[in-house]
């Protein structure tokens, strides 16, 4: 599902799985700014990598004497995100991890992404929240 928001200069479209942002359309040059996804080409347009930018070698890394596998980019750019805020000029998505997580990132976790609009300004914030008792290690 694709939620928006928008104001008298923008309208910001941004999915709920991987919560990837699809469109930043200026109205007052008829413009759109963000990469449309050519699958020919690539198909994603703005993913969010975490907890990993990149790939690791073999996919592997080891934690407290335990190996786990991670795919290149992470968990969050294939999985759902909730909405979990709508207002006029903000929304903000959340991800927190599940048994499947588990597997492959040992940390409990809470992902948001707030998008908010003002004027011809789209702020895109990115919330990591440690639901450990332990140090977690991430990049995004």
């Amino acid at each position: 599902m694709i939620h928006s928001i928008e104001n008298d200069e923008l309208c910001v479209r941004v999915k709920e799985f991987g919560a990837e942002l699809t469109s930043l359309y200026c109205k007052s040059n008829h413009t759109e700014y963000l990469w449309q996804g050519d699958p020919a080409v690539w198909s994603g347009q703005s993913p969010i990598l975490f907890p990993i930018i990149g790939r690791l070698k073999n996919d592997l890394y080891t934690i407290g004497g335990k190996e786990f596998s991670m795919p290149k980019h992470g968990l969050a750019r294939k999985r759902p995100f909730c909405v979990t805020e709508q207002k006029e000029n903000t929304m903000t998505f959340t991800q927190t991890d599940d048994e499947n997580t588990l597997l492959q990132y040992p940390f409990h976790y809470r992902l948001s992404v707030r998008f908010s609009l003002s004027g011809r300004k789209l702020t895109v914030a990115h919330i990591v929240e440690n639901i450990n008792n332990q140090d977690m290690y991430f990049s995004i």
